[in-house]
C-alpha cells in the first residue's frame, strides 16, 4: 500500500507526506520506490535524501542491504572529504543515490554547488525539523530544484497546527500559501474532535492525497505488546536542601530580574537537581566529600548513587535486568539477557550514568551530538549483534531519539521527560518497530513531587 501510494504521488506529480507512525518501515518503503522508479521506470536520477547526521549511518546500511547494485554517494565527512567526494562521485549515474546531512546542504561552500543539480525526487528524513516555517533549513531546501519532494515524518504534527501547515507550504507552496486560511480552515473542526482520537471528514479529504498516516496498531498487528510503567523516587535529603535553596533564590530573583527570566532558570535548576545533584550550579566539586560519611554511603554504594534518589532507582532496576533472564530463542539453548536503550534529555546525566555503569562492571556504548557520524553506524551494529555483550546503550533524547533501528533492546529507560511528549515516543519506537520480536517495556522515571511531574503531566495534556 505505502509504495503503491508513493507511486501515486509521483505519476500525479504531487508532494507528500509518509507521515507512517514510528518503526513502521518508512525508510524500507523510500527504497523499494527508488528500486521501482529505476528499473521500472527508467528513472536516471539523481536522487537526494537529506536526514540528520545520526540517521545517515542507517539509510548507508538499509541501501545496502535492499538495494546493493545502486550508486550510493554518502556526502559527509570534513571539508576535504567533501571536496573529494564531488570531484570524484557526484557525477552520479543512472539510479544515482546520494544522502547528505542537513548541515552540509546549507552549507556556504556546499549548498552553492549540490543545489546546481536538478533531482529527480528529494526526501527530507525526520520531516518534522520543517515544522517552523521560518527555519534555515526549509529556506535553504527552497534553492533545490527537484521534480518531486517527500517528508518522511511520523510525528507531522506534535504541538500547534501551523507545523503542519508549515510542512505543507514547503512542499506545496502554491497550494498552502496563507498559514492564517489553514488555521481557519482546520482549528474548529480540530477542536471538537480534541480527544476524540479521529480525523473529520473536511481534513481527510483535504490531506488524504498528500500524506499517508498508518498506526502500528493498524498494520503491524504481530508487533508485540508495549507497556509502559511510571517509577518515582524520593528526593535525597542533599537534593531536597539544594532544592530549598532554589525555591528560596527564585523569590529573590523574581523581584530584581524579573519573573520570566527567574522562573527559565529556576526550572532549569530544579531539573538539575532531579537528576543528579552533582549537575547542579549549587553542588561545589567534590563537595560531596564534606558531608558526613553517613550521607555519602549505605549498602557499599558510592555517593554517586545515594545522593540521588533517581540514581539509586535505576542502579536497582538495572542490577536487576542485568541479573534477570527471559526464557525464549531456541528452547534449551538458555534464555534471553535483556537488552536497555537509556535516553536523557541532558548529556551532563549521560555522563554520571556513565560512571556509574563503569563501577558496576556493566557493559556499555553512547551516542549523542558528540558522537561522530563514522562512528554511529558501528555503534548501533555492535548493539544489534546477537552475541554482543553490550547491556546498555546511553542515548541522548535528541541525537539517538530518531531513525535508529535498535531493535535488540527490549527495554528502554526514560531518564527524564521532555516537554515534547512526541520526542519520548520517537525514543521509545527505536525498540518497539518492525523487526522486534519480543515486549517492549518502558521505565519512565520521575522524582516524586516534583517538577518533573509537571512536566509528566503537561506533555501528557499534550
Amino acid at each position: 500500500q505505502g509504495l503503491r501510494w508513493l507511486v501515486g504521488l509521483h505519476d500525479a506529480r504531487l508532494n507528500g507526506i509518509l507521515a507512517d507512525d514510528m518503526g513502521l518501515g518508512k525508510t524500507v518503503q523510500v527504497i523499494a520506490l527508488l528500486c521501482y522508479l529505476v528499473e521500472v521506470r527508467g528513472e536516471v536520477g539523481p536522487f537526494l535524501i537529506a536526514a540528520p547526521s545520526s540517521v545517515l549511518p542507517n539509510w548507508a546500511g538499509e541501501l545496502a542491504r535492499w538495494a546493493p547494485r545502486l550508486k550510493v554517494v554518502d556526502y559527509h565527512g570534513s571539508a576535504e572529504t567533501r571536496e573529494q567526494i564531488w570531484l570524484e562521485q557526484v557525477g552520479w549515474g543512472p539510479g544515482g543515490w546520494g544522502s547528505c546531512v542537513y548541515e552540509f546542504l546549507m552549507g556556504r561552500y556546499d549548498r552553492p554547488r549540490l543545489s546546481r543539480l536538478r533531482y529527480c525526487h528529494i526526501i527530507v528524513d525526520e520531516g518534522h525539523r520543517l515544522k517552523n516555517a521560518g527555519c534555515k533549513l526549509n529556506s535553504e531546501l527552497a534553492h533545490y530544484r527537484t521534480s518531486s519532494r517527500l517528508l518522511l515524518t511520523g510525528t507531522p504534527l506534535q504541538n500547534r497546527l501551523d507545523e503542519l501547515w508549515s510542512l505543507l507550504n514547503f512542499l506545496m507552496p502554491s497550494l498552502f500559501d496563507s498559514g492564517d486560511d489553514f488555521a481557519a480552515w482546520f482549528s474548529a473542526p480540530l477542536d471538537a474532535l480534541r480527544g476524540a482520537g479521529g480525523c473529520g471528514s473536511r481534513e481527510g479529504d483535504v490531506l488524504r492525497p498528500f500524506m499517508l498516516r498508518r498506526l502500528k496498531e493498524s498494520v503491524a498487528s504481530e508487533l508485540p505488546a508495549k507497556s509502559e510503567v511510571v517509577l518515582t523516587a524520593a528526593l535525597g535529603p542533599y537534593q531536597a536542601s539544594l532544592m530549598d535553596i532554589v525555591k528560596n533564590g527564585f523569590q529573590r530573583a523574581a523581584a530584581v530580574g524579573g519573573i520570566n527570566k527567574a522562573v527559565n532558570n529556576t526550572v532549569m535548576e530544579m531539573r538539575n537537581i532531579c537528576n543528579h545533584p552533582f549537575i547542579s550550579k549549587l553542588h561545589p566539586e567534590l563537595g560531596e566529600s564534606f558531608l558526613p560519611h553517613t550521607a555519602q554511603r549505605h549498602c557499599g554504594l558510592p555517593p554517586l548513587v545515594t545522593l540521588c534518589g533517581k540514581m539509586e532507582l535505576l542502579d536497582r532496576l538495572l542490577v536487576r535486568l542485568h541479573n534477570h533472564h527471559t526464557t525464549g530463542g531456541c528452547g534449551g539453548c538458555g534464555g534471553f539477557r535483556h537488552k536497555v536503550l537509556l535516553f536523557a534529555t541532558m548529556t551532563r546525566a549521560l555522563d554520571l550514568v556513565e560512571e556509574y555503569l563503569e563501577w558496576r562492571g556493566f557493559e556499555w556504548a553512547r551516542l549523542d551530538g558528540s558522537t561522530a557520524a563514522a562512528e554511529r553506524g558501528a555503534l548501533i551494529a555492535d548493539f544489534n549483534r546477537p552475541d554482543s555483550d553490550t547491556f546498555i546503550f546511553l542515548l541522548s533524547l535528541k541525537a539517538g531519539g530518531v531513525g535508529l533501528n535498535l531493535q535488540a533492546a527490549d527495554t528502554v529507560i526514560l531518564y527524564d521527560t521532555d516537554w515534547n511528549p512526541q520526542l519520548d515516543l520517537q525514543a521509545q519506537a527505536r525498540a518497539h518497530r518492525i523487526g522486534q520480536t519480543r515486549e517492549v517495556r518502558v521505565f519512565r522515571l520521575l522524582t516524586a513531587g516534583t517538577i518533573e511531574q509537571h512536566i509528566a503531566a503537561v506533555a501528557e495534556e499534550k
